[in-house]
């Protein structure tokens, strides 16, 4: 059994611009992939 795809906890932080959101997946070929999302107040 082979792990394809990895998906983490999203993080989410309010602060004075809005709402941050941290996601973070991984896949087999060891890529790690981040993104960083603000949502405005």
């Amino acid at each position: 059994l082979a792990v394809r795809c990895v998906k983490f906890r999203p993080i989410v932080t309010n602060t004075e611009m809005g709402t941050e959101i941290l996601l973070a997946s991984g896949d087999a070929a060891g890529n790690l992939r981040v993104w960083r999302l603000t949502a405005p107040k």
